[in-house]
């Protein structure tokens, strides 16, 4: 579930979705919410899609 978001920002910014790779999942601790909360940071990173870039460029 953490993946989904960043993979489709990646492939709506152009990345083919085939070649998604997560580059990284850091979980940070919030110390101002109670209990054990935490904001999770995932980077995902893929080659260009060439089919969508053309269609930008044209």
């Amino acid at each position: 579930m953490r993946r989904r978001i960043p993979e489709r920002k990646a492939i709506n910014a152009g990345a083919d979705p085939g070649s998604l790779k997560t580059i990284e999942i850091e979980d940070m601790p919030i110390a101002y919410l109670p209990g054990n909360s935490l904001r999770v940071r995932v980077r995902v990173a893929g080659a260009l899609n060439r089919i969508e870039a053309s269609r930008e460029v044209a």
